[in-house]
């Protein structure tokens, strides 16, 4: 049952965590702790100084995982420390993450880089919204950026219209 009998599982009843000095250090949310996590990996996860445990394995993640996930201080390497497998996360997939052993993803739902407005489709409608990123008349939420910095060079630019004209 939940711990504070409200009906709804709180974030501190989450999985199985570990705290120390106020600090998230470990959270176990998969395989045999299910937690049916679905939506998209937040930018803000590389806020998880201390973590050094994140296993989010077989729930329902979706899109793209966010750069600043390198910046946690896990064993990426470890699938005891860190493990991703078995959601609906789409590629391209961040340098520190290795895709190899057991990794799998449903992939079907998945978008291609270019597909800015998550459509399915990769034209001029894409171009304008970048260009409306670039020229700051709106923000690009992270998921967002990922699918618009078509060359992952970090910056939102005239390289990657070219590169989005190219797809279309």
């Amino acid at each position: 049952g939940f711990q504070n009998e409200n009906g709804q599982v709180d974030p501190l009843e989450l999985g199985l965590q570990e705290w120390n000095n106020g600090r998230l250090t470990s959270i176990m949310c998969g395989a045999y702790i299910y937690c049916q996590l679905s939506g998209p990996i937040p930018q803000e996860i590389s806020s998880l100084t201390e973590i050094s445990v994140l296993r989010l394995e077989y729930n329902y993640l979706s899109g793209f995982i966010p750069e600043s996930i390198c910046d946690l201080t896990v064993d990426n390497g470890d699938y005891l420390e860190f493990d991703l497998t078995g959601n609906n996360l789409c590629p391209p997939y961040p340098e520190c993450i290795g895709t190899g052993g057991f990794w799998s993803q449903d992939t079907s739902s998945c978008t291609s880089l270019g597909d800015v407005n998550f459509d399915a489709n990769t034209n001029i409608l894409d171009v304008i919204l970048l260009v409306s990123f670039i020229l700051g008349e709106s923000d690009a939420d992270s998921q967002e950026f990922i699918a618009s910095d078509i060359n992952s060079d970090g910056d939102l630019d005239v390289l990657d219209i070219v590169e989005i004209v190219d797809i279309i």
